[in-house]
């Protein structure tokens, strides 16, 4: 359970999945790892998946989990496919991080959508 980060293309295409409950723990070990790739320029675009995902009730943490992942990655593209409680208010908070950080944020319902659309991104 947490967080699983995984590189799926050479080229700097990241995957984390996130599964059960992602602590704040899980969170900022996750995050450490992948600032460390952007810094080094090896990191292009991030695909989270968070179908399997215990979404966080506080509202508060959910912000900044978000605002923490768009600062470490800086302007990257970001593929998310959300949970089947994702809501307006939720993407909405996404969406302002991404605006904030200068990130390209899209939402998919699928694995293959998700990862087409990075590939695409890094091709630009």
């Amino acid at each position: 359970m947490g967080v699983t980060l995984q590189l799926l293309d050479e080229r700097g295409l990241m995957l984390a999945t996130l599964d059960g409950v992602v602590t704040r723990v899980d969170h900022h070990a996750a995050m450490d790892k992948v600032r460390a790739l952007a810094e080094r320029g090896d990191l292009r675009a991030l695909l989270i998946d968070g179908r399997s995902v215990d979404v966080a009730r506080e509202a508060s943490f959910r912000a900044e989990m978000w605002e923490e992942i768009m600062a470490a990655i800086g302007p990257c593209s970001v593929a998310y496919i959300p949970p089947d409680s994702f809501t307006p208010a939720r993407e909405a908070v996404v969406r302002r991080a991404a605006e904030e950080w200068d990130c390209i944020v899209a939402f998919h319902p699928t694995m293959e959508a998700a990862t087409g659309w990075c590939l695409d991104q890094m091709t630009v």
